[in-house]
């Protein structure tokens, strides 16, 4: 209730903000769906993830032409948000910091056969520390996205392993690494769809993120 007594109306709780979300929804999927690969269906993941950042932007009284312009955008929208932005927290990563880290250890997750599975511990902290993350004594970028809850940590026969929670979030996470790596070079990319063929998810999503790049 506000001051007066009156009820404070919901996000989207309007027939004109469901309409404009509409609208948003349906360019994101066309936008995606460009150029004749259509390998975009309206899952609920991207959609929810969508209607969650519509709310916030509501409730913070913005426009929603600041919602994301393509499906890679909302997972990365949804990443920052669960990436606490005070220094003071332990393990603290900006966003650049934390979607580099997250995107390594997404291209680990999917292996050689670009399927999320699950994966030591140990192997991630090696591989960070190769590509040239601090001690974890001093900032751990494993420990952060188990905070975020972008990781599931289990242990079992003494062995602490990782998942990513979502799968199509290592996936999107795996390509935007692997098509940032080769986007000027055609054939490369061509040969990385070729070889991902039997793995859609990371298919779609290398197709995706290879249509949103600049």
């Amino acid at each position: 209730m506000d001051g007066g007594g009156s009820a404070v109306a919901a996000p989207l709780s309007s027939m004109d903000e469901q309409l404009a979300l509409g609208h948003r929804l349906r360019d994101l999927f066309r936008a995606a769906n460009a150029g004749g690969a259509n390998r975009a269906p309206i899952v609920p993941l991207p959609v929810r993830l969508f209607v969650e950042d519509a709310r916030r932007l509501i409730r913070a009284g913005l426009p929603l032409n600041d919602l994301p312009l393509s499906i890679p955008d909302v997972y990365f929208r949804y990443l920052e948000q669960v990436n606490p932005s005070q220094p003071q927290v332990p393990n603290f990563m900006t966003n650049p910091e934390m979607l580099k880290a997250a995107m390594l250890l997404a291209k680990l997750a999917l292996g050689d056969d670009f399927i999320p599975k699950e994966f030591f511990r140990d192997d991630a902290t090696g591989l960070l520390k190769e590509d040239g993350w601090a001690e974890p004594q001093k900032l751990d970028p494993v420990q952060r996205l188990i905070d975020n809850g972008i990781l599931i940590e289990k242990t079992a026969l003494g062995y602490r392993r990782l998942r990513f929670a979502l799968d199509p979030i290592a996936e999107h996470l795996a390509a935007a690494r692997y098509v940032r790596s080769c986007r000027r070079d055609a054939e490369w990319l061509r040969k990385l769809k070729n070889d991902a063929a039997s793995a859609p998810g990371f298919l779609a999503a290398v197709e995706l993120f290879a249509s949103a790049m600049p």
